[in-house]
């Protein structure tokens, strides 16, 4: 394994200290991604590393709004939601999308409590029951 020069590892310092990904410093310096990777260790161990895949569609904003759609009863589940927010932005986002940011912010879905219907005969009874003990 050869060593690389002192200007060949401030250069790729510097690139890590100007936020470039190793895979780009790669391309830029031709060095491997171990070297680079071993330079990184060897002198800034405490330096953040980039988080993989791509940037995600929903902002922190849009999240925050899709939480308040829900608190003020103007959508009843992620499929209204995310329509909503899709008519607003010019990208279209899906249901599942949506519900994987509200789970990470600590929402979960919940079936609504069925309750039984009353009939008018039960109506009627608990009418004349408050009638009778309304005082």
């Amino acid at each position: 394994m050869k060593k690389i020069s002192a200007a060949q590892s401030t250069l790729i310092l510097s690139l890590l200290h100007s936020g470039l990904s190793e895979a780009k410093i790669q391309k830029k310096t031709g060095h491997s991604l171990s070297t680079i990777s071993r330079v990184r260790s060897k002198h800034c161990p405490d330096l953040p590393r980039q988080k993989g895949g791509h940037p995600s569609k929903l902002s922190p904003s849009q999240v925050n709004y899709a939480t308040w759609l829900f608190h003020r009863g103007k959508a009843e589940n992620a499929v209204q939601t995310a329509k909503i927010i899709s008519n607003m932005n010019s990208q279209t986002i899906s249901a599942t999308t949506l519900r994987r940011k509200l789970k990470g912010f600590g929402w979960k879905a919940v079936v609504k409590k069925k309750h039984p219907q009353l009939k008018p005969r039960h109506w009627q009874a608990r009418l004349q029951f408050a009638e009778r003990y309304k005082e």
